[in-house]
């Protein structure tokens, strides 16, 4: 109890007002105390303040925060008395109180803390808290020091708990730390630093105190630990060193290097530049130590007659080939390989033995049905809609003699496969249906990027002789591909397109025929 009285007050036939000490102590046995803070200290000659801190609860432990608070209003003793107020904690509500003590008049007036006479306050109850004892005479609290004693006019009474127990801690204010212990001593309860770091607590046996010390090897278990295992110091712990192979020796490679097992050789393998890491090998003409490689390098065997030595790994790959920036390295068929990076927006695509670039390609669909193309003013097919047995079916009927257009447009994908193909079909029948007759198609194309006229002459691909089915009413499917690069399309263009019957190289199918549909089947990538 740091600050306390020098003489706690007492009557002239012996000590008659500790009973509220001893209550406080009873109270720390039963766990209430001060954990931190809650000092008490005079904010003026009628009011204390109480500084925030933690306390202990009751058994089991229970650690509550106490926020700070003030106690006001206190009255003065009356002229030429004194008097010993208790300042506490009640634990039911939290709260700091005033349990004030009997006002009388000291039996030396000079130094009243001689054979004072004044009586402390009670606790309120067995949970109470002591936090201080004031001193109070007829002009409020006393400030400062009373008398030849050197007192103070607040005294400290707490008693500090040790976290997470209930046993009493007498070491507040000495100089405790986070890792500390309790232990038992020969004169009594007592603070135990903690140790250095890597130190354990160790029992010396009875009558003897904890202490912390390096590990010893009696204490030392090793996992997996087998007969001939010896204990040996590593770089950074002990660890179990297991036993050699038949007829090798242990072998001291000096000062900061482990332990090894080793076959006893004739010569010398005693160098002065050896450390730690490094090995012997056998050279040219005889044996050497090869001191360790830079920090993530890797031991590298120059064949046959030839040294060991350390290279970095991306020297060693480096050894498959010429690396490049986005290479990859695989397992071949006899060995690892480089493969070169892909070319953009490729993907690696696992073959049946090695991996390769590839492109993963797509198919966007451009249609047209009959109806929704534009006609214009002159030499359009003629729409119409054909009337079957179960309904109708829009067409444009294209005639064998004269040229007749369909006129519509398009947009190029931003996406298209420019090294893939375009494949174009075209759905229709003969009006009237004949045996052995052809029609072929011409589609006009004329792609613009932004920037240039639509107003372009056009460009063509025609289908090549397509036969018509001899059966009345029964669909073809007139198809035909060319290259986007033929076509000369790129992304993003605005294509106008016009579709007409040509004559064919072999018989022309008499009368009319019927478009149905019209589509384009355009290559795109996936990137």
């Amino acid at each position: 109890m740091p600050n306390t009285f020098t003489h706690f007050p007492y009557s002239g036939d012996g000590v008659t007002s500790i009973a509220a000490y001893f209550q406080a102590l009873n109270a720390a046995h039963a766990g209430y105390g001060v954990l931190t803070g809650m000092e008490v200290s005079r904010t003026s000659a009628s009011a204390l303040a109480i500084a925030a801190g933690t306390y202990a609860n009751g058994i089991p432990p229970s650690t509550e925060t106490y926020a700070g608070g003030t106690i006001t209003g206190i009255s003065a003793a009356a002229s030429g008395k004194h008097r010993y107020d208790l300042v506490y904690l009640d634990t039911s509500d939290g709260t700091a109180k005033l349990a004030a003590g009997v006002p009388d008049t000291p039996s030396n007036a000079a130094n009243f803390l001689e054979n004072a006479v004044p009586q402390p306050g009670d606790l309120p109850d067995e949970n109470a808290i002591l936090l201080a004892v004031i001193c109070v005479d007829d002009s409020g609290i006393v400030a400062g020091d009373h008398g030849s004693y050197s007192t103070a006019g607040v005294a400290d009474m707490r008693l500090k708990l040790a976290v997470g127990t209930h046993l009493v801690s007498y070491l507040y204010d000495s100089g405790e730390a986070r890792g500390d212990l309790i232990t038992r001593k020969a004169a009594g309860w007592d603070r135990l630093a903690t140790g250095t770091a890597g130190q354990y607590l160790q029992s010396q046996g009875a009558g003897a105190d904890l202490r912390w010390d390096g590990l010893q090897i009696s204490s030392l278990t090793v996992a997996s630990e087998a007969r001939g295992d010896l204990v040996a110091r590593g770089a950074t712990a002990f660890g179990r060193l297991a036993p050699g192979s038949a007829n090798r020796y242990l072998m001291s490679n000096g000062a900061a290097a482990d332990l090894t097992y080793e076959l006893l050789k004739i010569e010398s393998l005693y160098h002065a530049s050896e450390a730690q890491g490094c090995f012997p090998t056998k050279g040219a003409t005889t044996w050497s130590v090869l001191a360790p490689g830079p920090a993530g390098y890797v031991l590298k065997s120059g064949g046959a007659g030839a040294d060991l030595s350390w290279v970095s790994i991306a020297a060693a790959l480096e050894g498959i080939g010429t690396c490049a920036r986005g290479d990859i390295l695989y397992r071949g068929a006899s060995n690892w390989d480089r493969l070169p990076k892909g070319t953009a927006t490729y993907f690696l695509k696992q073959g049946t033995d090695d991996p390769a670039w590839t492109q993963i390609t797509s198919t966007r669909y451009w249609d047209a049905p009959a109806g929704s193309w534009q006609l214009p003013a002159s030499n359009p097919p003629e729409p119409d809609w054909d009337a079957g047995a179960n309904g109708s079916t829009r067409v444009y009927k294209f005639d064998d003699t004269t040229e007749e257009f369909a006129e519509a447009s398009m947009r190029v994908p931003d996406d298209i496969n420019s090294s893939g193909t375009v494949t174009f079909e075209l759905t229709g029948y003969s009006l009237t249906a004949a045996s052995g007759k052809y029609v072929q198609w011409k589609l006009y194309h004329s792609a613009k990027a932004s920037g240039e006229s639509w107003d372009a002459a056009y460009s063509y691909k025609v289908s090549g002789d397509k036969a018509c089915d001899a059966v009345q009413d029964q669909l073809d499917v007139h198809s035909w591909t060319e290259t986007v690069t033929n076509l000369g399309w790129a992304a993003g263009d605005h294509v106008r397109l016009k579709l007409s019957r040509i004559a064919p190289s072999g018989t022309n199918l008499t009368g009319d025929y019927c478009m149905v549909h019209f589509r384009m089947k355009i290559p795109t990538v996936i990137s």
